[in-house]
């Protein structure tokens, strides 16, 4: 099938109507009509007319002309007419012709074949002698004479082929016709053709090799031959049957050479074609490559016949230039009284059958894709076009018994696609059976023989689809009868598709379509993981009838798959087609037990099942959290109770973290055991963040589940103390004194307390009236801080001095203040020595003092800092 025909089949299949049946729908896609695309010719003598017809017939593949053999006048003489397709007045017509004898005085009885030569122009036509009685072989017909004609015509002339006399290329004195030697005529011709490779003519005849018997008489012998002759009319070696493979056969007719690969083949024995090994000269056998009538698989049936008519009966086998062969055939008539018609078979250039045309009865109204011509010697000859998937067929018959009627006397009728005419093919929709019973709905799960009968055509391949449930081809010829197996696994309504393409190249593609309701079973769906409350449980599942009265419904349960209890479904179903939620509760279970369990639902197609699950019979661990102990900057215990609720804990953890979404790795808890009792249990962490609220459960497993305390509490861990910083101002450079002269500058840091940090050499002047600076900064992290500075000696020390008693030595207080600084600032504070102090300092010159100060944070947390320094008079300045 050429590419063009491909496309507008498939064009037309997509614009094919939907007919609707039944209640099912039959959609027939008519693809490119392939029938009857013109007729003409008519009895006469006049050009364009034909009389006395002969069975030879051709068709120049290159310019697409037709030229026909006839005898106008009667006697010897014949004629040979061109047709061309240039309809100028919207028909063929006929636009030269010549005539022609022998030149020598043995005149042709009939003529065999037309065969044309595109490519060098040339029109050659084979004529036939008939021997005499007193030759070996009489009676029979032999190869006599080979005419050769321009194809171009010279105004409405054929002109002879220059340098032949009268058109005579090969003469009968090359030929031999009345040769009294065995093997030199070519007797009983069955055809000419040409190869385009090589530009040879090919004639297919048969040669005598008999022998006398005792009377001196010859006894036939005939063997089958092809003779090639080249371009310059000389004969070359010919193929000889030496295997006998015709079997003396003196039916092979009908050469003809594929323009693709010059592979030579014939009609032979009635009832096939072979390919001739024609470069072996018959030291090959032949070999076919379609059998029709054969016993086993063969690619023809009962709808078409290849008739296999004797070599008068004209051309049966035709090829185009694309290498599609043309196959004059029998069609049966299935809806025209059952009758046989002549029509042609198609086949692929790799003779892959593509389907029949024709057959058309003559009593048909439309008087279109009719071969009026019976099946004996005057059947129609064919010939391919050289447009691409026509070809012609021509009827001689020129009897008429009603005149005017189409069909009637001699015509040339064209083939191909766009044509109409031609009887076309239906199929029914299609039917499911099980069984062998006829099924609908169809049964879920059962093999389904799907099939439909073709009217007048059979299956070349199917397309079938089952909706959404995918799709299958069935590649093998089916005759008349489509079929293929299916398994519906889905419930609904499924539109099901077949497209099937045909051998009738009238209806090459049909498609039908029908809708089916799939039944089955109720859909079971078990639900897994049912809640369980102790040793109670309520199963839950969905059950769709799928249009079915459910009858019974019912969980299955039991600590094996065998189950052994059931409980009815709480909740009706009906036969609706949608899921219907069920559900039952069970109680009374023993505790910590695996039970399996499933749905079952029951409807008049069957029993459906749900897959089965399983749940542990409870109670779970029974939890409470208690309130957290022990809790520092970075540590603390977690404290909950657990109740195994008289089985094995498996798991108990503590979750913790900073949100209510925890996150911080679990801990797990004291080790339980599986008591029906309340256990306390605990947990230390650490790493902890100082002053950080933290949320806190507990969780515990056994057999029967996990169970997680659905009160949440929060614990806050100890906030870390602020961060105070003292700086004591520098105004000597003098280095201060050590030993028993001075005390080293020195920071005394209680456990958890911030230190405090004192300038370089940690000495202050005092000027002469007792004051003094210190610098105290308050960390970022803080809004602010606030306190009180208090200034002592730093040892027990008499401060009275002069005439004065004698004291007794203590530590004296020798200045205070109080302070305010923002967070992440510095501030400085004067203070004033007490009299007292003054006194001290000025008999000693250095006064050993420690700072003590005590600040507290915006939220009231207080710490204290301590600072060493030493205390000496300022220098006077002159």
């Amino acid at each position: 099938m050429s590419d063009l025909q491909r496309a507008l089949r498939s064009l037309l299949a997509l614009l094919s109507g939907v007919l609707l049946m039944g209640g099912a729908f039959a959609a027939a896609a008519q693809a490119v009509s392939y029938g009857e695309i013109e007729r003409f010719g008519e009895k006469g003598t006049e050009l364009g007319q034909l009389n006395e017809p002969e069975p030879a017939f051709g068709v120049d593949t290159k310019t697409n002309n037709i030229y026909v053999v006839d005898n106008p006048k009667g006697g010897k003489t014949f004629r040979i007419q061109e047709f061309s397709d240039e309809k100028v007045k919207g028909k063929w017509e006929a636009v030269a012709s010549q005539t022609f004898k022998p030149a020598s005085g043995s005149e042709p009885d009939e003529i065999e074949g037309v065969a044309v030569d595109p490519e060098l122009e040339r029109v050659y036509v084979l004529a036939l002698e008939t021997r005499n009685e007193k030759e070996p072989d009489p009676e029979l017909p032999a190869a006599s004479t080979i005419f050769a004609f321009n194809a171009k015509p010279s105004g409405k002339t054929l002109e002879p082929l220059a340098g032949t006399e009268g058109g005579v290329f090969v003469s009968p004195t090359v030929l031999q016709p009345k040769a009294k030697e065995q093997g030199v005529p070519l007797l009983e011709p069955g055809g000419i053709t040409v190869n385009p490779t090589t530009h040879e003519l090919i004639i297919v005849a048969s040669i005598d090799r008999g022998h006398k018997n005792k009377n001196g008489n010859f006894e036939q012998e005939g063997t089958t031959v092809l003779q090639p002759i080249n371009e310059h009319g000389e004969l070359g070696q010919r193929y000889v049957d030496e295997h006998d493979y015709f079997e003396e056969c003196e039916c092979v007719n009908s050469p003809v050479v594929s323009p693709k690969t010059g592979k030579v083949y014939v009609v032979g024995e009635l009832d096939q074609i072979d390919e001739i090994p024609m470069s072996s000269h018959g030291t090959e056998p032949p070999t076919p490559v379609i059998e029709f009538n054969c016993e086993e698989v063969c690619p023809l049936e009962e709808l078409t016949e290849f008739p296999g008519a004797s070599p008068e009966g004209g051309s049966q086998l035709s090829v185009g230039p694309e290498g599609r062969f043309y196959i004059r055939a029998k069609i049966r008539l299935q809806l025209g009284g059952d009758q046989q018609y002549a029509g042609a078979l198609v086949f692929s250039p790799e003779l892959k059958e593509e389907g029949w045309t024709g057959g058309q009865s003559p009593a048909s109204a439309a008087g279109k894709c009719i071969v009026r011509e019976g099946f004996g010697p005057e059947e129609p000859s064919i010939a391919a076009s050289g447009e691409e998937d026509t070809f012609f067929m021509f009827q001689r018959n020129s009897e008429t018994e009603e005149p005017g009627k189409p069909g009637n006397g001699p015509k040339i009728v064209e083939f191909g696609p766009t044509g109409s005419g031609c009887p076309t093919a239906s199929a029914t929709v299609p039917t499911a059976k099980a069984g062998g019973v006829e099924v609908e709905p169809v049964p879920l799960g059962e093999r389904v023989t799907l099939s439909s009968k073709l009217t007048q055509a059979n299956a070349l391949s199917v397309e079938w689809t089952f909706g959404h449930e995918g799709s299958e081809t069935v590649n093998t010829r089916e005759q008349q009868i489509t079929e293929v197996q299916h398994t519906f696994t889905e419930v609904g309504v499924l539109t099901i598709k077949e497209k099937i393409h045909t051998d009738d190249l009238a209806t090459p593609v049909i498609e039908v379509e029908r809708t089916i309701d799939s039944v089955g079973p109720p859909t079971v769906i078990t639900e897994p993981e049912p809640k369980v409350e102790g040793t109670s449980v309520t199963l839950k599942g969905t059950v769709n009838p799928n249009g079915k009265e459910v009858t019974a419904c019912e969980f299955v349960y039991g600590t094996t798959v065998a189950y052994g209890s059931s409980i009815p479904c709480s909740e009706p179903v009906g036969k609706g087609e949608k899921p219907v939620a069920v559900s039952a509760t069970v109680k009374n279970l023993e505790k910590h037990k695996l039970y399996h369990f499933r749905l079952i639902a029951v409807n008049s197609k069957g029993e459906g099942k749900g897959a089965d699950e399983t749940f542990t019979s409870g109670p779970a661990p029974a939890v409470s959290i208690e309130a957290a102990s022990s809790i520092g900057q970075t540590t603390a215990t977690l404290n909950a109770k657990v109740n195994p609720e008289g089985a094995e804990v498996t798991n108990c953890h503590f979750e913790y973290g900073t949100s209510k979404s925890f996150g911080s790795p679990p801990v797990p808890c004291t080790v339980l055991g599986d008591g029906e009792a309340p256990v306390p249990v605990s947990a230390a962490v650490s790493g902890l963040s100082a002053g950080t609220t933290y949320h806190m459960r507990i969780v515990a497993t056994n057999a029967s589940g996990t169970t997680d305390s659905t009160e949440e509490k929060t614990f806050t861990t100890v906030a870390k103390e602020k961060e105070v910083v003292v700086e004591t101002p520098t105004t000597s450079k003098e280095t201060p004194p050590t030993g028993n002269g001075g005390v080293e500058p020195h920071q005394e840091t209680k456990e958890g307390e911030p230190d405090a940090t004192v300038a370089s050499g940690g000495s202050a002047s005092v000027s002469s009236s007792g004051a003094f600076t210190l610098k105290i900064s308050c960390p970022a992290g803080d809004k602010s801080c606030s306190g009180t500075v208090t200034l002592r000696t730093l040892k027990a020390v008499v401060a009275s001095v002069g005439h004065q008693a004698k004291s007794k030595a203590a530590i004296l207080t020798l200045a205070t203040g109080s302070f305010s600084v923002t967070g992440g600032k510095t501030t400085t504070l004067t203070l004033h020595l007490s009299s007292k102090a003054r006194a001290l300092l000025a008999h000693t010159h250095t006064v050993s003092a420690r700072a003590t100060i005590v600040a507290r944070d915006p939220e009231g947390t207080s710490h204290t800092t301590s600072v060493s320094l030493t205390l000496r008079p300022a220098k006077k300045h002159h």
